[in-house]
């Protein structure tokens, strides 16, 4: 539910993979650089804004049998909050 809101409150999120890691066969990290434009519905509490945001993500997913089972994504939500709105520059 939470990417779908994320999707729809930026819809053009550009997505630049920074660096992947492997823990053998079944862990992969990765760190992200995400850029966007918050045009679309409310975002952490922000009606769409018309802001660029920029933050890093760093990702990591689990696999069974080939296909993802788990997922972790860690970004600094604060930074996200504090660019949609705060003051602007």
């Amino acid at each position: 539910m939470f990417r779908r809101q994320v999707n729809a409150a930026i819809p053009d999120e550009h997505i630049f993979i920074i660096a992947v890691r492997f823990e053998g066969d079944d862990i992969i990290e990765a760190d992200l650089d995400i850029s966007a434009t918050h045009t679309g519905g409310e975002m952490m509490g922000a009606p769409a804004t018309g802001r660029k945001i920029r933050f890093g993500v760093h990702a990591r997913g689990r696999f069974v049998g080939g296909k993802m089972a788990e997922r972790w994504d860690r970004a600094d939500f604060e930074d996200i909050k504090r660019q949609l709105t705060g003051p602007t520059q």
